[in-house]
């Protein structure tokens, strides 16, 4: 029984690092498959996003709400305490 090995040359086997790595590469730039593929990535990725965002602007406007509702509350509180009129002013220059 004779086993033989048969060689291949440097053309067929290709060389070291895969079939381009022995030439310069003629690609210098993206194609439009690509392209395209990397923003539906992007999309997929803020559509995803979109939720949580959406929550932490949610969660400020509830919590200014509250804030809002507990200085009304005390304003009333405070009327019906001194029997006193008592104002809640909101000036938006001053951020408050």
């Amino acid at each position: 029984m004779e086993m033989r090995v048969a060689r291949r040359s440097e053309s067929e086997r290709g060389r070291p690092g895969g079939p381009r790595a022995g030439r310069a590469s003629a690609r210098q730039g993206l194609t439009l498959v690509e392209i395209m593929v990397v923003l539906a990535i992007v999309g997929l990725i803020a559509i995803a996003m979109a939720p949580a965002i959406g929550g932490i602007f949610g969660a400020r406007l509830v919590a200014s709400c509250n804030k809002l509702s507990g200085m009304v509350r005390y304003a009333y509180n405070l009327s019906t305490l001194r029997g006193k009129v008592h104002r809640v002013v909101i000036d938006r220059e001053e951020g408050s």
